[in-house]
C-alpha cells in the first residue's frame, strides 16, 4: 500500500521557463520550517542555501525562476535544486557532470516536506 498524506498536494513541473516563464513563492515561513524540520531527518542534513532567494542576489535568480509568478500572486513555492556548476545553462552542462547523490537527497526532502505538508490540520 502506497503511503498518501491526507490532502492532496500539488507538484509543478515547470518547462519553457526560458520561453518568457511560461509555466511557472517566496517560501513561507510554515514551508521553510517544514523544510528545515524534514532536512534534520537521518540521512540527510544538507546545507540549504537561501541565497538565490534574495532579491538582491546578482544573478536575480528570484526573479528568472520558474516559480516567481506564483510568488507573485502570494502562492508559497520553493526551488529544490542540486546546485549549480560553472557550465550551467550551457552547452558544457551534461548529465555527467550532476551530482545524483545530491539529487537523490533532495527528491528524499521533497517527499518529506510533502508528506508533512499533506498531514497538516490547516
Amino acid at each position: 500500500m502506497v503511503e498518501r498524506p491526507k490532502r492532496s498536494v500539488i507538484f509543478v513541473w515547470n518547462t519553457a521557463e526560458k520561453t518568457g516563464l511560461i509555466g511557472s513563492n517566496k517560501l513561507s515561513s510554515e514551508l521553510d520550517a517544514s523544510i528545515q524540520a524534514a532536512n534534520k531527518r537521518p540521512g540527510l542534513g544538507m546545507k540549504l542555501d537561501y541565497k538565490y532567494e534574495d532579491p538582491a542576489h546578482p544573478d536575480r535568480s528570484l526573479f528568472r525562476s520558474a516559480q516567481y509568478p506564483y510568488i507573485r500572486y502570494g502562492i508559497p513555492g520553493v526551488w529544490f535544486f542540486s546546485g549549480t556548476t560553472v557550465d550551467y545553462h550551457t552547452e558544457g552542462d551534461v548529465k555527467e557532470k550532476a551530482d545524483y547523490a545530491k539529487m537523490e537527497k533532495v527528491s528524499k526532502l521533497v517527499y518529506l516536506v510533502a508528506m508533512d505538508i499533506g498531514n497538516k490540520a490547516e
